[in-house]
């Protein structure tokens, strides 16, 4: 994707048919939907995710005559049970937590926009990070800037031994300090815009370190 975007800028790129599985693992894939789709992909170039199918009974129908899709039935982002109840399934968190990072804060105000963000220190391979920045409709309120950020320091494929990291999130010069437990968070905050009123070429680094003291957030809502 990177190597496509990269060859023809102005293409828009899509990261489509996604759909779950019956009998899967619950957190296993939510590290999958986030490191493929809703942070690999967006940090890729990608325009849209989009999973398949919005709602399917407990078989995962209906389905269409025929066809051989997920084997054992495909798992939708709602499962809608014969009586009426309903449940959400692990691809409704996944999505749930890129959508809070990038949905208008305004009413009929513009989506968030994906900045850059890097990572760094001894523990930066357990991460996954994506950031975004939202404009907003009054020129004198300040943009929404916000990173999703997966910890899947779980000790997998060993044994289960799931361990909070503490990071230092840095933007603008300023820094705070945030213990991300193992699963997805979304942080946000409000700055004014940079010098050129624009999203683009604003940054966040999120340095990780072997450091698992607890430390109290400075902004930012976990989900």
């Amino acid at each position: 994707m990177a190597t496509f975007h990269s060859a023809y800028p102005s293409k828009n790129m899509y990261f489509t048919e996604c759909t779950g599985t019956f009998g899967s693992d619950w957190w296993s894939d939510i590290k999958w939907y986030m490191t493929n789709l809703w942070i690999g992909s967006v940090n890729e170039g990608v325009d849209v995710g989009l999973m398949f199918n919005f709602a399917l009974n407990g078989e995962g129908g209906p389905i269409l005559s025929g066809t051989t899709s997920c084997g054992g039935g495909c798992r939708a982002i709602v499962t809608v049970n014969s009586d009426g109840s309903y449940s959400y399934n692990q691809e409704f968190y996944a999505m749930a937590q890129a959508s809070k990072a990038s949905i208008p804060k305004d009413s009929g105000g513009p989506w968030g926009r994906r900045i850059g963000v890097s990572l760094s220190g001894s523990l930066a391979s357990t991460f996954q990070a994506t950031a975004f920045s939202t404009k907003r409709i009054s020129s004198t309120d300040w943009n929404r800037y916000a990173i999703v950020v997966l910890n899947q320091n779980d000790g997998e494929p060993d044994d289960w031994d799931p361990v909070s990291v503490t990071a230092t999130i840095e933007f603008r010069g300023a820094q705070v300090q945030y213990t991300f437990p193992v699963g997805v968070t979304t942080l946000w905050w409000y700055a004014e815009p940079n010098s050129a009123g624009q999203v683009h070429g604003e940054a966040t680094t999120v340095r990780v370190e072997d450091d698992y003291g607890a430390q109290i957030p400075l902004f930012g809502r976990r989900y």
